[in-house]
């Protein structure tokens, strides 16, 4: 099975088809002797933020010389971002390789798994193929019918957030989506979880009836931000437990909400070390400064052409999140050029509501597939606006469009789905020194700002200056 082979046969599966339950799953990782017991794992559900967190762990654990394997999705621009072998995508005949020994096993238990079941079979068996020392795995949906589900026995459960999305599937309130969330939480295990009010407290009641030992942001621990760096996508921050312990730290995310997804990385870091885990400091804070998670409030500059701000903002949560960090950036009043696009069951009109008096000038177009937003539905969630609003055919029709518009000194803001921006980010090459997309950013910082932190191993002086 070449790799022609694999991608034609998972599009015939229905790339959005779901059937909650972990039954085929199951069974099929019976058949395959189930790889995802043969190495240590790290489970992480949330609506948003799991894919931050998910890539700062794995960043931490490499810089600490660990072999990772990291399951994602969605995909930013290739298929095999999904599965990652120390940072890199999958190689082509380890694809094909996965791929056709998880076809065996449906042949030989007569199942047809989904599209997300198979590509997560394909990651389990991957991961075992290549020896990984510990494999860090996202949740697609949910949690408790997800089907990375099947992993019994993570060394971590880590819950980032609760919002809204994929309601249909997951129920009308945050308490109800929260106890889905909360279905990754094993038996006498341990949870790390960011979720506050009412649904973090939904996850902590399910934590006590599975007796898995609970670590709460803002309880006991929590990060206090400091600087941002926003040319190198860089901020400072100062992490705090109850336990007495502090570290400075500089992360490679942009945003008060990347803070808090930065606090869950230090904090499941603490918790391995617990177990046994051998992690120093210098390894955790190189591993949080080289975090590359491309798509999220992603700056791309190219000569003689406004600057792009990429983020893969899908619903109205993350929106909020991006709009946010955007008040606070040096281009809030700098004028924008919006290009949005969104799926039909995103919350596409609250997120237009949110852009109001955002952008002077509205670029539209439709993401491909049976699942992306006809343009004329997509622009009457935009007709109260006072923006100009103008229609294009394609994601790529409308980069031409905003960069032969937008002035250099403006800003062109491309959001409302990771799919568009998946689209658009190859197009726009990076200036001379800048990091690629899909390679691990290295900045030149040099550390000069100094702290002293108290009472723990976790202490120390640093500087940091900008550069």
């Amino acid at each position: 099975m070449n790799a022609a082979d694999v991608l034609s046969r998972l599009s015939r599966r229905g790339l959005f088809r779901i059937k909650p339950e972990l039954d085929r799953m199951q069974a099929i990782m019976r058949a395959l002797n189930d790889p995802q017991e043969g190495y240590p794992s790290v489970h992480i559900a949330g609506t948003n933020g799991k894919g931050s967190v998910a890539a700062g762990l794995e960043a931490v654990l490499r810089a600490a010389g660990k072999k990772t394997g990291l399951y994602i999705s969605p995909h930013l621009v290739d298929l095999r971002e999904r599965i990652q072998i120390s940072a890199h995508p999958i190689g082509q005949n380890a694809f094909e390789t996965a791929a056709e020994t998880v076809y065996q096993a449906e042949k030989i238990t007569g199942l047809s798994l989904t599209y997300f079941e198979f590509l997560t079979a394909m990651a389990f068996v991957a991961f075992r193929n290549a020896h990984v020392d510990i494999a860090i795995v996202e949740v697609g949906l949910g949690g408790l019918w997800d089907a990375t589900n099947v992993l019994s026995h993570p060394l971590l459960s880590i819950i980032t957030s609760i919002g809204t999305d994929h309601h249909q599937w997951l129920g009308p309130t945050r308490t109800a989506i929260a106890l889905q969330k909360a279905g990754i939480i094993k038996p006498d295990g341990t949870v790390i979880s960011g979720v506050r009010g009412a649904p973090g407290r939904s996850i902590a009641a399910v934590a006590k009836r599975q007796n898995a030992s609970l670590r709460q942001l803002d309880r006991d621990f929590k990060v206090q931000p400091g600087s941002s760096f926003w040319l190198e996508n860089r901020q400072s921050g100062l992490y705090k437990n109850k336990d007495g312990d502090s570290l400075e730290f500089i992360f490679g995310l942009i945003g008060n909400h990347q803070m808090d997804n930065a606090s869950l990385v230090i904090e499941a870091v603490q918790q391995l070390r617990l177990k046994g885990w051998d992690i120093t400091e210098g390894q955790l804070l190189n591993g949080l400064r080289e975090i590359h998670w491309p798509g999220r409030f992603f700056l791309r500059r190219q000569t003689g052409q406004a600057p792009i701000l990429f983020d893969g903002a899908h619903n109205s949560e993350a929106m909020r999140a991006f709009l946010g960090t955007l008040r606070y950036s040096p281009w809030h009043h700098i004028p924008k050029t919006l290009i949005f696009s969104s799926y039909r069951d995103k919350d596409y009109r609250t997120m237009a509501l949110l852009l109001k008096r955002i952008p002077q000038k509205i670029i539209l177009c439709r993401l491909p597939g049976s699942r992306g937003l006809d343009t004329r539905e997509l622009s009457k969630a935009f007709r109260t606006l006072k923006a100009l609003v103008e229609i294009v055919e394609s994601p790529q029709a409308a980069l031409r469009r905003a960069l032969a518009s937008t002035p250099q000194n403006h800003l062109i803001m491309v959001t409302g789905s990771l799919a568009l921006v998946g689209m658009l980010l190859p197009f726009v090459s990076p200036l001379a020194g800048e990091a690629d997309p899909q390679r691990r950013v290295r900045g030149p910082l040099t550390p000069t700002l100094s702290h002293k932190g108290r009472g723990s191993n976790l202490e120390r002086k640093s500087e940091y200056a900008h550069v």
